[in-house]
């Protein structure tokens, strides 16, 4: 007679009692829509804004050198973010006072 598997977990279960979920978490409607992107149609794209706009294709690939390169620290962040903050309020205060008066 075979022996049935002595284990006392379901079969979709994983070590220590909690249950995978087997049914895909993505969207089918976004799994299509990615399965309709062709990668030489956005290659193609690159290339052609790279051609009719070279100085912001070189910051653009500056900047993300910059971040993947670990220049992007706490710190600078923090301070940039401070930066684009304290533009924000000049902007809206003097909103504001032009509505006041």
């Amino acid at each position: 007679m075979a022996r049935m598997n002595e284990s006392t977990e379901p079969e979709n279960s994983v070590p220590g009692g909690t249950h995978r979920n087997r049914t895909p978490t993505v969207d089918t409607s976004e799994e299509s829509q990615l399965a309709q992107v062709d990668a030489g149609e956005i290659v193609e794209q690159v290339v052609t804004f790279a051609r009719e706009n070279p100085h912001a294709a070189l910051a653009g690939a500056a900047a993300v050198g910059f971040v993947l390169g670990g220049g992007l620290t706490p710190r600078l962040l923090g301070a940039l973010g401070m930066i684009a903050a304290r533009r924000y309020m000049k902007s809206s205060l003097g909103d504001l006072a032009s509505i006041l008066k």
